[in-house]
């Protein structure tokens, strides 16, 4: 994780992904999925598993981030309707996973 990667990619995540339904521009902060589901929201779960590199790089990141977008004068993006959101996720091919898993509404 170096900052140094944007991506245009839509996903979904219950992080982000409730937000970018309703059209409200978001980021995500991608990470280091190598074992990020043997231990994520389980009891393992525990700040010693946490990797202090890790962290105050996500941690710098988002910082910076948030200054950033907080001195702009403009929006990172707009707010959108639902049929740009539409659009969005057909084109990202997650559609018929957020409507199969009872998130969205054509």
């Amino acid at each position: 994780m170096d900052g140094g990667d944007i991506s245009m990619e839509a996903t979904y995540n219950t992080d982000h992904g409730p937000f970018m339904l309703q059209g409200i521009p978001a980021l995500d902060l991608e990470v280091d999925m190598t074992h990020y589901m043997e231990i994520h929201h389980k009891s393992s779960d525990t700040l010693d598993k946490v990797d202090a590199l890790d962290f105050k790089g996500g941690e710098a990141i988002v910082a910076v981030t948030a200054y950033e977008i907080a001195q702009s004068e403009t929006a990172i993006a707009p707010h959108i309707d639902h049929d740009a959101v539409s659009e969005i996720i057909k084109k990202a091919k997650l559609e018929d996973m957020l409507v199969n898993v009872g998130v969205w509404k054509p």
